[in-house]
């Protein structure tokens, strides 16, 4: 059984490789490779939203930088300090945290609780793991073109079982480290994620099946629903004590209008600077 996985790890080495290799390019292209870039604009450190981190157990060389690039907000490098790897470092878009700082806080939490756990990492290996297998077992029952749909299927299904996990365990992380203000300011970083995917509800047949009435987009395997996520937030309110009140709807909008800045921004970027350049 062993030689045979070995076989077949061996043969289908040349076919998996460059999709890896790609899938890696993708996603470095995706986000700027920001933490090298990150090194030349020591002015857009954001030391205010870094002291509310290290409240929450931020690693010692945790930087905190607020600029214009691919992700609204994300976590870069693992939180081991030693000398010889770059600083971790939480990145936010230009404007998110001027728009709510209470929201941007608990959203840089919920990052936190990413890095600490290392789940990019871990991520990676769940699909190389989930890929190989996948390649190795297809190879002994199905056509090459059946064997490769088959392989991105497990890998798709397996990253996403394992992101929807972590995903719940990150935001269990900043439920917990944050201030009841903050967790008002989740609730309305979510309000802003459903009113974005309402927005584009109306635009076909097909957005009208992919996004329900409340804003849920049901493609977005990876992370629990928006409307689950308030959920939770509101039950550790009242938990506190804290009544979850109105939504500030003025604050939701300043969200929805930087989410709308960030579409236009990544629209032009890839525009500018072509996946292929």
């Amino acid at each position: 059984m062993l030689s045979t996985i070995v076989s077949g790890a061996m043969s289908t080495y040349k076919y998996v490789l460059p999709v890896a290799q790609y899938a890696l390019y993708l996603s470095a292209k995706r986000n700027l490779m920001i933490p090298s870039e990150v090194k030349e604009m020591p002015d857009l450190d954001n030391p205010e939203l870094l002291e509310a981190l290290n409240d929450a157990g931020a690693p010692a060389r945790l930087r905190v930088v607020e600029g214009r690039h691919l992700s609204m907000i994300s976590a870069h490098g693992i939180e081991a300090s030693s000398p010889s790897l770059d600083p971790p470092v939480i990145l936010t878009f230009s404007g998110h945290y001027q728009a709510d700082k209470a929201a941007t806080t608990f959203s840089a939490k919920h990052e936190l609780g990413h890095l600490k756990a290392e789940d990019g990492p871990k991520s990676m290996i769940v699909s190389g793991v989930a890929a190989l297998a996948a390649a190795v077992l297809t190879r002994q029952y199905c056509s090459s073109f059946v064997g490769l749909v088959a392989t991105y299927l497990t890998t798709k299904v397996a990253h996403s079982v394992f992101m929807r996990y972590r995903e719940g365990k990150a935001d269990a992380f900043a439920i917990k480290h944050a201030s009841n203000e903050e967790l008002k300011g989740g609730i309305r970083l979510f309000k802003a994620m459903q009113q974005d995917e309402l927005a584009h509800r109306n635009q076909s047949w097909v957005s009208k099946i992919l996004v329900s009435d409340s804003g849920d987009n049901w493609t977005d395997w990876a992370h629990p629903s928006a409307t689950s996520r308030i959920r939770r937030i509101e039950e550790e309110l009242r938990n506190r004590g804290e009544n979850p009140g109105e939504v500030d709807s003025n604050k939701v909008q300043a969200l929805l209008d930087i989410r709308n800045e960030y579409t236009k921004f990544v629209k032009s970027t890839l525009v500018a600077r072509p996946l292929n350049a």
